[in-house]
């Protein structure tokens, strides 16, 4: 009965060790994030403190062990083409070592986005992007 009671606590904590710690690594409760997404960006159009080029950027939300979060951008090169009836016709984009990282601040969306969009307004003659949404995700993130 003892042993049996030993076990049964020793796996007890070891279920509840593994809830916590699957807890902390994916954030809040609830907040599904981490998708990825490609964007297509006006030449000039800044986000934060910088300046993108005309060109597809791979973007998603890193989240960090401190709590915050960043928001990744990635440009891609060679994306050219369109999408059309059944796929894309043309050049499939490739990833580059060019990485943008801000940092973003995000608020609960009653409901996972459907399609990726990007929130922008014209700031003193410049396009600035203040809102990103991610497809499938249920957060939106916001830019200062």
């Amino acid at each position: 009965m003892t042993k049996k009671l030993f076990s049964l606590s020793i796996g007890l904590v070891l279920l509840v060790s593994m809830a916590a710690v699957a807890l902390a690594i994916s954030g809040t409760p609830g907040v599904e994030m981490g998708k990825k997404a490609d964007i297509f960006v006006a030449p000039g159009t800044r986000i934060g403190d910088k300046t993108l080029q005309g060109e597809m950027y791979q973007v998603w939300c890193d989240h960090k062990n401190g709590g915050g979060h960043e928001m990744v951008l990635r440009r891609m090169r060679g994306a050219y083409g369109v999408y059309g009836y059944g796929g894309y016709y043309g050049s499939l984009p490739q990833p580059t070592n060019d990485v943008i990282r801000l940092k973003c601040h995000w608020g609960i969306l009653p409901e996972k986005a459907r399609r990726t969009e990007v929130q922008t307004v014209q700031r003193e003659g410049e396009r600035l992007i203040t809102k990103i949404l991610i497809r499938g995700e249920n957060v939106e993130h916001v830019f200062e």
